[in-house]
């Protein structure tokens, strides 16, 4: 990293903590939906001995939460998680776009974001904001040998941790360009690009299939899943109009 690039990453990282600050200082730190805010309890041990299983949230995230708590169990991890996670975020996607378009705008794209996502967190939009940055950082490094691809792989597992979902809707935005680049690249650099995209996808569908396994093999868990994809069907709209007057209860 050159010394201007030095001087760059630290400017994002202390615009970021200011604006941070501002946001958090004058309009505090609210959930956008209800969801996090069971979530953060089922993580809390509100509802129980079982912190882990967080449904949407992946159980190896779970399992981050619960050994955070194991340091201090007063703090709100799953919250604090997600602030974490927005401000590592927005200082990689400010840093790029200092690299890219300048200080002062870069300064603006900064503060856009932080004014839209900071201070009313909701899970989905963290997941999508760090799959966001975490694959810039790939891009921005693509088929090169740098350190920059470990941070935007983690970037990229613990979004799709916080929502798998998201993985696709942002992965499929950007894949166009992803592949304009790699096609661009020689053989050496493709060699390194699909390497780290193997370890990536590894990582990603690897951290599911725990996740998948972790509800399979607890039968109690492994009922609740026909239920819960039954539910949402009606609870996140994917079917808006019903045929049958008793359509829910026969379900």
């Amino acid at each position: 990293m050159t010394k201007e690039q030095k001087q760059d990453a630290v400017l994002s990282c202390a615009l970021t903590a200011v604006f941070f600050a501002l946001v958090i200082g004058i309009w505090g730190v609210w959930y956008r939906t209800n969801d996090d805010a069971i979530l953060s309890n089922i993580a809390f041990g509100a509802y129980g001995s079982d912190r882990v299983h967080l449904v949407y949230v992946n159980f190896l995230y779970g399992w981050l939460l619960r050994g955070l708590q194991c340091l201090n169990d007063s703090l709100n991890w799953f919250a604090l998680s997600q602030v974490g996670l927005l401000y590592a975020s927005t200082a990689v996607l400010t840093y790029y776009g200092i690299r890219h378009w300048g200080r002062l705008r870069g300064a603006v794209l900064a503060a856009a974001m932080m004014a839209n996502v900071l201070f009313r967190i909701q899970y989905t939009q963290t997941a999508a904001l760090a799959l966001c940055a975490g694959l810039v950082v790939l891009l921005e490094n693509l088929g090169k040998k740098s350190r920059a691809n470990l941070l935007g792989l983690a970037l990229v597992l613990l979004g799709a941790m916080l929502r798998f979902d998201m993985f696709f809707a942002v992965g499929g935005l950007s894949a166009c360009v992803l592949l304009q680049r790699f096609i661009r690249l020689d053989k050496p650099e493709k060699k390194r690009a699909v390497a780290v995209a193997a370890a990536m996808v590894c990582l990603v569908f690897g951290a599911k299939l725990v996740d998948r396994a972790a509800y399979l093999t607890d039968p109690d868990w492994a009922s609740y899943l026909p239920y819960n994809a039954a539910r949402t069907e009606f609870s996140d709209f994917k079917s808006n109009f019903l045929s049958e007057e008793n359509t829910l209860s026969d379900i």
